[in-house]
Formats: C-alpha cells, structure tokens, sequence
C-alpha cells in the first residue's frame, strides 16, 4: 500500500537549526500543564471547605492541556503556522481558572492564607476573554492554512480585537468583584477600579452584542474555504467538519438527555474537547488525512443504522406492550425479549441497504465503480478471448476512474 502521508516541510530541520520560538512551545506546554493541575488541585480544596456549592470540573484543564499540546506539535514543526500560536493561546483558559480557584480559596475558602487574592481576583474577569477568542473565533477564521480566507475578512479581525477590549475595560468597574465567581466578593474592593465611571461601564458593556455575530461570522469561515478549496486542503476541512458535526450530535443528544449528572457530563465534554483536538492534529499535520472520507462514510451508515435499531426496538416495544396489555391485562417481558431479536435479526440486512443507498446517493462514483467491477467480475467467466479481456478491463478503468492517460502492459510468457 501505498503511503499518502504528506511530510512536514519543517520536520526534516534539526531541533538545534529551528527558530528560537518554535523551541518555546513545548516549554510553554509544559507550563500550562503545571497551571492545569495547580486549578485542579485549588478546585478540589475549595469543594472540600465550600461544599457541593464549588463542583469540580475536568473540563477546563482538560482545554488547556489538549489543544496547547496539538499547538506545540504544529509549532515545534512548523514555525511559520499561526494556527499552532492559536491552539497554544488556548491555554489561557487554564490560567484564566487557576486565577480564579485562587482568589476563591484565598478570599472564600480559608481568607488570608494566600496573598494578593483580590489582585489575583481582577484577572479571572477579562481572562477568560483571551482563551475564549482564540477557541470560537481565530481558530475557525485561520483554520487551516494560519491566515484568513481572504483580504474582505480584515474587518473581523479588527472586531475581534475590539471585542477583546470589551472585558478588558470592564474590569476596571468598581463593582467589578461582586460578579465573579456566582457568589462574587461583595466584601472586596476591585484595587484597580476606577470610580465615577458608571456611564462609561454601562455603554461598553453593550459591545458584548457583537460577541455572537462575530462567532458566526467566524464558524463560516471554513465553509468559504471549502467552495474554493482543492487537494490537501479539502480535506482537512472535511476532518474540520466532521468533528463538528459529531460535536453538534452531541450536544443534540446531551441537551435532549437533560438532566445528565454533572460529573458524567464533564467527562463527556472533556472526552469530545480530545477528539476535537485530535482530529485537528491529524488535519493539520496530514497524519492519515486521506481517511476522512472512510471516517465520514462509515459514520453515516452506523449513525443511520443505529438510529433505525433504535427505532425499531423503542416501536417494537411500545407496540408489543401494548398488544399483550391488551391481551392479558399486565406487563410482559415478551415484548423486550422479541424486540431485541428483531433487532439482532434486522442488524445485518440494514446496515447492507443502509450502505447501498448511502453509496448510491453520496458516494454515486464509487458505487458505480462497484456495479461495473461486478459485472465485469461476471463476465469473466465466460470469456476466453484475451484481447476482449484487456480492451473491457481499460474500458472499465476509464470510465471508473477517468484517468488522464491509460496504458496496460502484459508480461510476456516465459515458456513459448
């Protein structure tokens, strides 16, 4: 077989020959790592002292751990990609919550055992602004070649700028404290804030208007890339879409699962925070990228066939019940039972019909690949006549594949 994995035009440099800042990103990992675990950590502490009012999460140093770590591979290889600075920017978040378990603990959980909780306390409040932006805004922007779509999208980026100066400038509002975490620190006094300023506060905090149209401007970046895009490219949206895709089946099926247990739901998020940054890597990097049309076909027929068993079982279930309710004037298990082996009976036929209607309407040239190289197949068996043979078999790759040039060549027998 053939291998189709494309090699990092930076990746043959010596680690010694490389630019200074990109030997900066696995070192930058690494203290985002320590940030991770120090929040984890904190977090655990101030449950302990508040109780179930403080859940500890996984989720947040799980974000700045995972997709920094993707950002310091493409970093580390490929100095030049703003993309990889994007993912390490990610890890904000982590200090973003490590600031904020701090002043939790030195001001809520054990006052006075940790100095400088109030200025420690004013970061948490414009902080989260700088993970945030680089998560749901520059990432779909740049992603995947590390600039903009084209010049037209400047605009946004200078919107994004301004919508960062919006926290920003917020944190300054005296009253600023009494906000964040939910209970806030009424007691304590923001020591940069500026008094007098209300008015101002009030007009600024109105920017937090362009904070949704500016993340949909953004999550539609890809998809104008993708009108245009050829080859490599292509394809690494396509992994782009694909995660985001499973991410809003995910979402689709949590929020109709509600209410989940918070612990099983902070797993659950976390686990599609790794995927999503693993399919990042393989996209950018061009690890096996030309498995994603494999990847997309095969999660449309199990997604499609899980949801017909589902289908089949719930119905057969509730009709059954129903039936025997009927009958008998009580429940049966008859009804689980015969359900689960309709199931089992209908698992491999669907998923054969289920496939051939999904080839048939998305993927309609390999399905016609398919059907010409059965019959070919069959018509083997009853010709004898080589030249016939060679002329149908670069007939059949002609109009399969549709090559530019095709050309067949025949060893010639050994014994004559």
């Amino acid at each position: 077989m053939t291998d189709r994995t494309i090699p990092s035009p930076d990746a043959s440099i010596p680690k010694y020959e490389r630019p200074l800042i990109a030997r900066l990103a696995w070192p930058l990992w690494y203290l985002w790592v320590m940030v991770a675990v120090l929040d984890f950590v904190l977090s655990i502490l101030n449950r302990s002292a508040l109780g179930p009012i403080h859940p500890v999460s996984t989720f947040e140093p799980l974000v700045s751990i995972t997709l920094p770590a993707i950002g310091a591979l493409i970093t580390s290889r490929r100095p030049t990609q703003r993309l990889g600075w994007v993912l390490l920017g990610v890890g904000l978040t982590g200090v973003s919550g490590l600031s904020e378990e701090y002043a939790i603990y030195a001001l809520r959980s054990n006052p006075g055992s940790l100095p400088g909780g109030a200025w420690v306390a004013w970061f948490p409040h414009w902080g989260w602004a700088l993970g945030v932006i680089c998560l749901n805004m520059l990432l779909p922007l740049l992603y995947p070649a590390g600039h903009l779509p084209s010049r037209r999208w400047r605009p946004i980026l200078w919107l994004i700028g301004a919508m960062f100066l919006v926290p920003f400038t917020l944190s300054f509002s005296p009253d600023i404290m009494a906000q964040l975490p939910p209970e806030g620190y009424p007691a304590v006094q923001n020591p940069l804030g500026i008094e007098g300023a209300d008015r101002v506060f009030e007009l600024i905090e109105r920017g937090f208007i362009l904070y949704l149209p500016l993340t949909l401007a953004c999550l539609a970046a890809p998809f104008v890339r993708f009108r245009r895009a050829r080859g490599d490219e292509r394809l690494q949206l396509k992994w782009y879409a694909c995660f985001n895709v499973v991410l809003g089946a995910y979402l689709a099926v949590a929020s109709a699962w509600a209410p989940l247990p918070y612990l099983v739901s902070d797993v659950l998020n976390a686990v599609m925070v790794c995927l999503g940054a693993a399919a990042l890597g393989i996209a950018i990097l061009k690890y096996r990228l030309y498995e994603i049309d494999v990847i997309i076909r095969r999660t449309l027929i199990y997604g499609a066939l899980t949801a017909s068993l589902v289908g089949v079982y719930l119905g057969g279930v509730a009709l059954l019940q129903g039936l025997l309710r009927a009958m008998t004037e009580r429940e049966s298990s008859l009804a689980v039972v015969a359900s689960t082996l309709a199931v089992a009976a209908l698992f491999q036929p669907l998923r054969w019909r289920i496939q051939r209607e999904i080839d048939h309407r998305f993927y309609r040239r390999r399905y016609d690949a398919a059907k010409t190289l059965a019959a070919y197949g069959v018509s083997l068996r009853d010709e004898t006549d080589l030249g016939a043979l060679t002329g149908r078999l670069v007939d059949i790759v002609q109009e399969s594949v549709q090559p530019t040039h095709v050309s067949l060549w025949l060893r010639e027998p050994e014994w004559k």
